[in-house]
């Protein structure tokens, strides 16, 4: 019952982890930063740069996450995954143009997170049983009180 939203506790880290591995060679130990330089999803929907404006739609992903977890239904957790993931996918850093892996530049692990968070909201979120209301908490109004 609980794995749907494990999984939306996935795109909510994924989010803040790198989503984009920058390769600075001998420039990072010069820099200080010996991987190179990484790029969350919180700092593409953020931050405006040299690519252009900030993309605050990506700021949707988790809150669709933290919805869905708060919803906790079927419809809820297939309409949430489907939304995030389309939105990662159009405005994240997901295709990368030719000759990016050249200069360096490689998708993070935070990337691949969100979009198995979002599978596995959809695949593990068909599986939550809708509870119904208990029939027995509502009295039926008897003919005294009416």
């Amino acid at each position: 019952q609980q794995i749907p939203r494990a999984c939306a506790a996935l795109i909510l880290i994924g989010f803040f982890l790198p989503w984009v591995t920058i390769d600075l060679g001998g420039l990072g130990a010069l820099l200080g930063s010996e991987g190179g330089l990484n790029m969350s999803g919180y700092q593409f929907a953020t931050t405006k740069g040299p690519m252009g404006e900030a993309q605050y739609a990506l700021l949707f992903a988790p809150i669709v996450a933290i919805a869905a977890a708060a919803v906790h239904s079927r419809k809820g957790y297939a309409t949430c995954a489907i939304l995030a993931a389309v939105v990662i996918l159009l405005v994240g850093p997901v295709f990368l143009k030719d000759g990016a892996a050249a200069m360096g530049v490689e998708r993070g692990y935070g990337v691949y997170m969100c979009f198995a968070g979002c599978f596995g909201m959809l695949i593990f979120g068909s599986s939550v049983t809708e509870s119904e209301p208990d029939s027995e908490s509502i009295a039926a109004p008897s003919e005294d009180s009416v």
